[in-house]
């Protein structure tokens, strides 16, 4: 972990795939007052929903950097007579094709301009916002094939029992579901319990989240997981537990923080018992938070290590002693901190009525606690 004198943190957490996966306790510090959402925030670790050794074949999952990558994986499996149960799994950014969410993948190519870009985490807050709604026609259209016994495809691309599964690339799939008002980020996830072989990009793998929700099907120890270019492992892994988080980001969560509780207070029907209260004292621990970093941090602390620029560099440790310090957030507590501040997004949303992620600086501060007690990221690629 190192400072820079600007007020620059950056974060380094080695090894990922040791991060111990932490159940949520009750808050302590400031953080105790708070009225706990309904999602707490508690991760259960796949070790603990193992199955018993059966006699099926072991999943192959094949994991690379790059989503295009896989797809020319997917590509060349085309090219052999081998027509194996698959799913290939990838981001929202490549696979919804709802226009107001992702009007980049749903618009033809040519007719994009760059106002249609959005942020993964606009495209992540606008899916979750419309299927929580049960407003997403692809979704629907989806679970209603599904729910009739079809596997969410038409006759052309059916593979019940006597037909093959068709080997289809991200770009196959983005346009079959363009064609029967299907979502494909969702149908390739229902092929996951049966598949035989998974194409995952790497952070799938190196993600708790992910592993106990998207592969929660998969048993890991009847798993054969082969790695593409798994000499990029080692960047990847220390890329995937870093962050950057500066003072700026802090006073970004102060502001929007405060916008919620001025949307509050002209619709107060729309908060449940205690969110303002709530959203007063979330609103004092980044303050608490940022004044720490103007000036708790600067004390000089064992092991520290100061460069001729002014750059101090600390223990990785030393991350902990920071959150609970500047802000109160603590092994116990994180994940009731991490789904209070996705509540209060939410609230923001719901009371602007659009898909896009309201609070970037929130989504930020939480997406890098998350990964500093090892639970993961709310925004998965």
């Amino acid at each position: 972990w190192q400072q820079q004198h600007k007020g620059k943190l950056k974060q380094q957490l080695h090894n990922p795939g040791s991060q111990q996966m932490m159940t949520q306790q009750s808050q302590q510090t400031n953080l105790s007052q708070m009225t706990q959402p309904n999602e707490n925030g508690e991760a259960t670790s796949a070790a603990a929903a193992a199955t018993p050794p059966s006699n099926k074949a072991p999943t192959i999952i094949y994991a690379s950097r790059t989503h295009s990558q896989l797809s020319q994986v997917v590509r060349e499996l085309r090219n052999t007579r081998y027509r194996p149960k698959h799913a290939i799994l990838g981001s929202r950014d490549h696979m919804c094709i709802h226009p107001k969410v992702n009007p980049t993948i749903a618009k033809a190519k040519g007719s994009v301009n760059a106002n249609d870009k959005k942020s993964s985490s606009d495209v992540n807050h606008g899916c979750s916002k419309l299927n929580k709604e049960r407003k997403c026609v692809y979704r629907n259209n989806l679970d209603d094939s599904s729910g009739k016994g079809g596997s969410g495809c038409s006759s052309s691309t059916n593979f019940g029992p006597g037909h093959e599964q068709p080997i289809l690339d991200m770009e196959d799939l983005v346009s079959m579901g363009k064609q029967q008002k299907l979502c494909p980020f969702y149908h390739t996830r229902s092929l996951i319990k049966d598949a035989e072989i998974i194409f995952v990009p790497y952070n799938y793998l190196f993600d708790p989240d992910a592993r106990s929700t998207t592969l929660a099907e998969v048993d890991f120890a009847n798993a054969v997981l082969i790695f593409d270019e798994a000499h990029n492992l080692e960047e990847f892994a220390s890329e995937s537990s870093s962050f950057d988080l500066t003072s700026a980001d802090v006073a970004g969560c102060v502001g929007e923080v405060q916008r919620a509780l001025q949307y509050l207070q002209v619709n107060p029907d729309m908060g449940n018992e205690g969110l303002k209260d709530n959203m007063l004292r979330l609103k004092s621990i980044f303050l608490r938070f940022e004044q720490y970093l103007l000036e708790g941090i600067a004390q000089p602390r064992a092991g520290q290590k100061v460069a001729s620029d002014g750059a101090a560099s600390h223990p990785g440790e030393f991350i902990f002693d920071l959150l609970k310090e500047g802000g109160g957030i603590t092994h116990k507590n994180n994940g009731i901190f991490i789904s209070f501040v996705r509540e209060v997004s939410e609230f923001i949303m719901e009371f602007k009525g659009n898909t896009s992620s309201a609070t970037p600086k929130l989504d930020h501060f939480a997406a890098c606690t998350k990964k500093v007690f090892g639970t993961g990221t709310n925004l998965l690629a």
